[in-house]
């Protein structure tokens, strides 16, 4: 299909760096996982991250595994219902 690549291999290690991530973004301490913040309203917030290598031309692949999805909902019953005093 494609012709063998005879470029020069990368030897830096690939991965993400903590300086090119948004504020609600944490490196897992179990295996190279990224997870997201979610206390306090960060949940409306948009996490992202950014690996220390580029693509520039030619045609590449790259996989992500969703581990957990997380429910962005708020508990405003809690918030809303006034306590009552009998």
């Amino acid at each position: 299909d494609e012709f063998d690549d005879e470029r020069a291999r990368l030897t830096e290690t690939i991965g993400f760096r903590i300086q090119d991530t948004t504020l609600n973004v944490l490196q897992s301490t179990v295996g190279s996982i990224l997870v997201p913040l979610t206390d306090g309203g960060l949940q409306y917030l948009l996490a992202g991250a950014r690996v220390n290598v580029g693509i520039m031309s030619g045609r590449y692949m790259f996989e992500v595994k969703v581990v957990d999805s997380l429910l962005q909902v708020e508990h405003s019953q809690a918030r809303s219902s006034p306590s009552r005093k009998v």
